[in-house]
């Protein structure tokens, strides 16, 4: 979707908001692979995930899985965030398979 990149002196803002995939096709996790700037060391990274659909969803409850950060992680030598999430309790699990999730994230950290 879209990614922002602000840098104040030595610091480096990077949000973005993408869409989650399923993870090996199981509709029950959902992962998300950001290619960011390269940071000087592991930044604070802060995530929140919810659906885009117009649907009733007060049943569905997800956790932020892991959040994984890579540096150099990419061919080209960029940083790379993993975050993941599971239906954690569900009582409408043919719900979250079917949503379209999505995350918004933001590093903040030293850049190089």
């Amino acid at each position: 979707m879209s990614q922002q990149i602000i840098n104040i002196s030595d610091t480096q803002i990077v949000s973005g908001i993408e869409p989650m995939a399923s993870a090996e096709g199981n509709g029950h996790l959902r992962i998300l692979w950001a290619t960011v700037p390269v940071f000087a060391q592991r930044p604070s990274i802060t995530v929140n995930i919810y659906s885009t659909d117009d649907m009733d969803n007060s049943s569905a409850t997800v956790v932020s899985w892991a959040v994984e950060y890579i540096p150099n992680g990419t061919a080209d030598g960029l940083d790379l965030i993993g975050i993941s999430l599971e239906n954690a309790a569900n009582d409408s699990p043919y719900y979250f398979e079917q949503a379209n999730m999505v995350c918004s994230y933001m590093a903040i950290g030293e850049r190089i």
